[in-house]
């Protein structure tokens, strides 16, 4: 500003606001069978965000809720690493490494699918004349209910007396005998079997 001879020279402070964004996660079940059992939970789940590749700078930390979505945390724009240093209740911790790119005032959201851990378990049939009649090609069919309506899978008991293995969610089970051996009358007994663990479970009928 120019006033007669002399000159005022004014100072304009301007403050820039950071580029920022924001990034969430949404996790879910490879297996959609886990809905509704207690035994497994997407609370819980922490996930660390990295500046690097390797993940060794972290920056923040997304935790998820009771639906499997994370805390929404604000990022500086570029592009950033997740991975799972806490796996939620009874699932597999996931060792992948997902990149998400953080634009200038937008939420970038990370999907995810974590593994529900499973039971193994098969059945042990041994002969009621102690071997004389062979047992191979008994069929027992694995139930989720009590009154044996919703079938999970089979197993067929081999030369051996020993059945495939079969893979289930953790919880209870019934096992029901659908086809005898030849010379064998069906057995109609209905048996349980309560699934809680990674360890392979032997049934012995």
């Amino acid at each position: 500003l120019v006033q007669g001879d002399s000159q005022k020279l004014v100072y304009l402070s301007v403050s820039e606001k950071p580029d920022e964004g924001s990034a969430k996660l949404v996790k879910k079940s490879s297996d959609a069978a886990v809905s509704g059992n207690s035994s497994y939970s997407l609370k819980g789940a922490v996930y660390g965000v990295y500046t690097d590749k390797d993940c060794t700078k972290k920056v923040k930390e997304l935790t998820t809720g009771d639906n499997g979505t994370s805390n929404t945390v604000t990022l500086s724009a570029g592009t950033y690493y997740v991975k799972e240093i806490t796996a939620p209740k009874n699932f597999k911790k996931d060792g992948t490494v997902h990149t998400v790119k953080v634009e200038s005032g937008k939420t970038a959201t990370v999907n995810v699918t974590d593994t529900p851990e499973k039971t193994p378990f098969h059945v042990l049939k041994t002969s009621e004349d102690g071997g004389g009649m062979p047992v191979t090609g008994t069929v027992y069919t694995v139930y989720s209910d009590k009154a044996c309506t919703k079938s999970v899978g089979t197993l067929t008991v081999g030369k051996d007396g020993k059945s495939n293995v079969l893979e289930v969610l953790y919880g209870t089970y019934y096992v029901k005998e659908t086809k005898a051996a030849e010379g064998y009358a069906l057995d109609t007994e209905v048996h349980t079997v309560e699934c809680k663990s990674t360890s392979e479970a032997e049934i012995k009928l």
